[in-house]
């Protein structure tokens, strides 16, 4: 999927992918995110500076101690400059489904109708598609690629490394998802 330049849209939904809550962490956080929300905070908090668009962060606490992520991104934004109040956290959702369900309820609540959706390159095909099903057309913006325009090889490029069998495993993650979301 191309990045984007701009994207225009009347609110920013990020959604999350990982988080710890009990880890040293700067005063006024209740947690940190892991390095691919990481990547779609930075972008939405630039579509923000951009635009002025309030932000919604999405995920709840997946596994009990890593905290809720849409709450550790609100405070990760709000310490980069984002007024508190341009920050609506829905910190219920378990997974990508349950983001768009709940997020399409805060759309509704607040009026919003054409949501900018920030998440990372490789998850943004099944997320566009569990909003789709959710009854909510997003923009998408993808962010935190993995995957460089041109080959550049190297001798290290035919070690095995712990690297290329972490890829796998999350491009089978997010095959299998999607085929689930389509097949549902």
């Amino acid at each position: 999927m191309p990045v984007p330049q701009s994207a225009s849209g009347d609110v920013i939904v990020v959604l999350g992918g990982g988080s710890l809550a009990d880890v040293p962490l700067p005063q006024g956080w209740s947690g940190q995110v892991t390095d691919g929300p990481a990547q779609r905070i930075l972008g939405a908090f630039v579509l923000h500076r951009r635009s002025g668009l309030p932000v919604i962060p999405s995920g709840g606490e997946v596994f009990r101690g890593n905290g809720a992520e849409a709450q550790i991104m609100r405070d990760v934004l709000v310490s980069l400059g984002m007024a508190p109040d341009k920050v609506v956290a829905e910190a219920k959702s378990l997974n990508t489904q349950q983001n768009a369900e709940f997020t399409a309820g805060l759309l509704r609540q607040y009026g919003w109708q054409r949501p900018v959706l920030v998440t990372s390159a490789f998850h943004m095909r099944r997320a566009v598609e569990e909003f789709k099903r959710a009854g909510v057309a997003v923009t998408p913006y993808p962010v935190g690629y993995s995957v460089l325009r041109s080959n550049y090889w190297n001798a290290l490029s035919w070690v095995p490394s712990a690297d290329a069998l972490c890829g796998t495993s999350l491009a089978l993650k997010e095959y299998l998802g999607l085929a689930a979301v389509l097949l549902r």
